[in-house]
């Protein structure tokens, strides 16, 4: 059974309770939403639910869009380890998405351009500095040979920016 917790801070308890046909907010009307809530569950059968169990969210582009802009920007010690990947994870692919429109590439060509093109290290370079995913997971992305060679490329970079800006 799903439990439903409602937080009564929320403008949207009532008019979700009054759309149901309950009239009250009170522990019968929350146990009658229960109810109907599990009766809707079983009559459509769990397989009408597997996307909500396995995405992180469920709804359309611009909720989604939404959902995410607020959990990053409020991302605190109560979010659990699997939030705060997906929620990266999410966040590295908009941005790899955005770098590859700059750099006229589609995410298809990553996997043919050479390991240490200067274009797939600008595209790590960038992801390295704006988000938090790990090194293997851009390695992978970016369809570079090894994390090691990742690293390697990286800190050429750097050492080359350094040496031009001295």
């Amino acid at each position: 059974m799903i439990k439903i917790v409602f937080d009564l801070s929320r403008p949207w308890v009532k008019p979700v309770l009054d759309e149901m046909g309950i009239p009250k907010d009170s522990h019968t009307g929350r146990d009658r939403f229960e109810r109907m809530m599990e009766d809707r569950r079983s009559l459509h059968g769990l397989e009408s639910f597997r996307e909500i169990r396995r995405g992180w969210c469920f709804g359309e582009e611009s909720f989604r869009e939404e959902l995410h802009k607020s959990i990053t920007e409020k991302v605190g010690p109560n979010h659990q380890d699997e939030e705060r990947r997906e929620t990266a994870e999410v966040w590295t692919e908009r941005v790899l998405e955005e770098a590859l429109r700059e750099q006229g590439l589609r995410a298809e060509e990553l996997g043919e351009l050479r390991t240490n093109d200067p274009k797939k290290v600008d595209l790590a370079m960038r992801l390295r500095a704006d988000t938090t995913m790990t090194a293997s997971w851009i390695a992978e992305k970016l369809a570079v040979t090894s994390v090691g060679h990742l690293h390697r490329l990286l800190y050429l970079k750097r050492r080359k920016a350094a040496n031009k800006s001295q």
